[in-house]
């Protein structure tokens, strides 16, 4: 791998990543940071409380629900009662994970519409 230096005088305008925005380097090689931040309103907090309020609970209920199903298996006793804790642990799962992705969509896309203005500091 070879690395070739370019000289400041033949850098008209170049972009580099930043940790929080772009870093512009200009002809005189002096650096200017543009950070930019988004300032959320009221609304906009509420949503965003509410987005991480339900992932946290959907969190608890797939948490109580696996700890619960162990001992329904445990408890069956025929093989007709064992297939039908296995289907119904299928189920219950299933309805609490598309119920976590259809949530977190419609609470992402609300926090995300309303994450406010655009504010460009520059440095």
């Amino acid at each position: 791998m070879t690395f070739v230096a370019i000289p400041d005088n033949l850098i008209s305008t170049s972009y580099f990543p930043d940790y929080a925005g772009e870093a512009k380097m200009s002809v005189a090689g002096k650096r200017t940071v543009q950070i930019e931040r988004r300032q959320r309103g009221f609304f906009g907090r509420i949503f965003q409380v509410l987005f991480w309020l339900f992932n946290i609970l959907m969190l608890l209920f797939l948490v109580s629900a696996i700890a619960g199903m162990g001992d329904v298996a445990n408890d069956a006793m025929s093989d007709a009662e064992k297939a039908g804790a296995g289907l119904g642990m299928f189920l219950g799962l299933g309805i609490i994970l598309w119920t976590w992705l259809i949530g977190g969509l419609v609470f992402g896309l609300m926090m995300y519409a309303s994450r406010g203005k655009k504010i460009i500091e520059t440095i």
